[in-house]
């Protein structure tokens, strides 16, 4: 869970797209299997890594062994 990442102004919205990275809060990036960029149209997966540390899960919350795993 990552809060808002991506997103497009209101009456802007596309098809198929996932609309524009929040570079505020985030850094979003396509990459291959390899994990390097592609370029733009180009299919691959979606990272997304938080600008502010530690504001991400840092385990399960009374489940050490879940958290451990």
């Amino acid at each position: 869970e990552v809060g808002i990442a991506t997103g497009s102004p209101y009456g802007r919205w596309r098809a198929g797209s996932c609309g524009r990275p929040n570079d505020r809060t985030h850094e979003v990036k396509v990459v291959d299997e390899l994990d390097r960029e592609v370029a733009p149209g180009e299919a691959g997966e979606l990272v997304v890594r938080p600008r502010r540390p530690f504001s991400m899960t840092t385990g399960y919350y009374g489940f050490p062994a879940a958290t451990a795993r």
